[in-house]
């Protein structure tokens, strides 16, 4: 069971067939009580802490998170059983919804990106360092600036934060495993040279 994508509320039909919670032509509606953002946290809506997580873009972004959710969910679901992916996803999507700096700082790397670099030549004229760096400071200042008014109009919404974290979740027990079985081995190294050296020993007797 799922939530129709944003694309699929606008045309008010399922792209493709499968079981939903609510009609598409609903999603509009209730987006401004699922999606995260700021108004919704400061006016007491704090189910958008899940709820982001279910609605997406279009199929392909929801594609994309089912892709990740599959290849990156089998280390939890190893250690863990079926609830593991489940657990640590939700984990992480709520941890990732709580930090508010990180979605702060995303927001001013995109809107300083979205305004254009000086060249190094402009109009086969060399722009010198003073000049660009100035000009990189007016990007990062209108950026600082924006970041606020956009930050508050703007709604979270996706599965990113529950994916990372699984992903994270697989790097760190892969990591784990790599330095036990090193340490297994140098354990085992340490033992037959122990061995080694108590059988010279005896021989010498």
């Amino acid at each position: 069971v799922s939530i129709p994508s944003l694309d699929e509320a606008r045309i008010g039909k399922l792209l493709w067939e499968r079981p939903v919670l609510v009609h598409p032509v609903e999603i509009l509606r209730l987006q401004s009580d699922l999606a995260l953002s700021k108004r919704s946290l400061e006016e007491g809506r704090w189910w958008t802490l899940i709820t982001h997580m279910f609605i997406h873009k279009d199929g392909k972004h929801l594609a994309s998170n089912l892709r990740g959710i599959l290849t990156c969910g089998l280390a939890a679901f190893n250690d863990m059983g079926a609830i593991g992916p489940y657990a640590v996803f939700l984990a992480s999507g709520i941890m990732s919804a709580f930090n508010s700096w990180g979605r702060s700082m995303q927001t001013k790397a995109q809107l300083q990106e979205l305004i254009p670099k000086i060249p190094e030549k402009l109009a086969g004229l060399e722009v010198s360092a003073a000049a660009r760096n100035w000009w990189d400071s007016v990007r990062s200042g209108t950026a600082r600036i924006s970041e606020p008014i956009i930050s508050a109009q703007s709604e979270a919404l996706g599965a990113s934060g529950g994916v990372c974290g699984l992903m994270g979740y697989g790097f760190g027990t892969s990591l784990c495993k790599l330095w036990i079985w090193l340490a297994d081995r140098r354990s085992n190294r340490n033992l037959e040279a122990t061995v080694e050296l108590g059988a010279g020993m005896l021989l010498a007797l």
